[in-house]
């Protein structure tokens, strides 16, 4: 997942935590988009940022022809298994070396915002002529709100501007950035999506895998992190059965290439 160029991705470091305790939240924002956009035989489908691969797992399922594209070595070793017919691809988002209009429909599940502009540009060029585009991203953090202040509180301080997690929530932000590679809005709204784990122990490998969570792990140490997050995780746990739920909504956006 990201975009940026050069040694090994912060998503490589816990990828199987990540595919195995935490993706699983996106799945009913993936099925959401990919119902809207019509993913289904005969679909040549993109998926931005695909990292572990579940996303294109279920659109293979509903019988698309499917191309992955991420920075993160190890995550595209776990979609490669999950996703035996697709192609994936190590590149940046900004520059796939992919044919012009190659696709049908292009996704991008909490990934194209740090790409920016440009990445929307790289992925206009590769629809074909009333191809769509959609992005899917953080719109309500909900019970993750607090999960996102522990990364905060141990990471460095973000450079002026810098992309975040929730650049694209803000009223009109998404829309934008699909109008800027030349596409026309068709679609925007939310889903609900819920991170259910088995145990603390799981919610605890999962919620720290993320990349900006082993940012904040490599900044301020194992131990720091974790005194932040365990708390997190002890809010949303069933005294019960020990399982841990969180919800958060997501928004999305779809954008027609003429």
């Amino acid at each position: 997942m990201g975009s940026g160029k050069g040694a090994a991705s912060p998503w490589d470091l816990r990828a199987w935590d990540w595919a195995m305790y935490e993706e699983n939240l996106n799945g009913d924002a993936y099925d959401r988009v990919f119902q809207l956009t019509g993913v289904g035989e005969g679909t040549d489908l993109l998926d931005v940022a695909c990292g572990s691969g579940l996303a294109l797992q279920r659109a293979v399922a509903r019988g698309a022809a499917c191309t992955g594209v991420d920075m993160s070595k190890e995550l595209l070793r776990i979609a490669a298994e999950r996703a035996p017919s697709a192609r994936l691809l190590h590149c940046d988002m900004e520059a796939t070396g992919l044919p012009d209009t190659s696709f049908d429909v292009v996704t991008s599940f909490n990934g194209i915002q740090f790409g920016g502009a440009s990445a929307v540009a790289e992925c206009a060029r590769l629809l074909r002529s009333g191809g769509l585009m959609a992005l899917a991203f953080w719109q309500d953090p909900g019970d993750y709100k607090a999960y996102f202040a522990a990364i905060a509180a141990c990471s460095p301080p973000s450079a002026p501007g810098a992309t975040t997690p929730m650049a694209l929530r803000e009223p009109g932000a998404a829309e934008s950035l699909l109008e800027s590679g030349g596409l026309s809005i068709v679609d925007r709204g939310t889903t609900v999506v819920r991170g259910l784990y088995r145990d603390a122990d799981d919610a605890r490998r999962g919620l720290s895998s993320s990349g900006p969570a082993m940012g904040a792990v490599t900044h301020a140490g194992e131990d720091a992190f974790l005194a932040h997050l365990l708390p997190v995780i002890a809010q949303y746990e069933d005294p019960d059965s020990g399982r841990v739920s969180m919800t958060a909504t997501f928004g999305y956006a779809i954008g027609r290439r003429p």
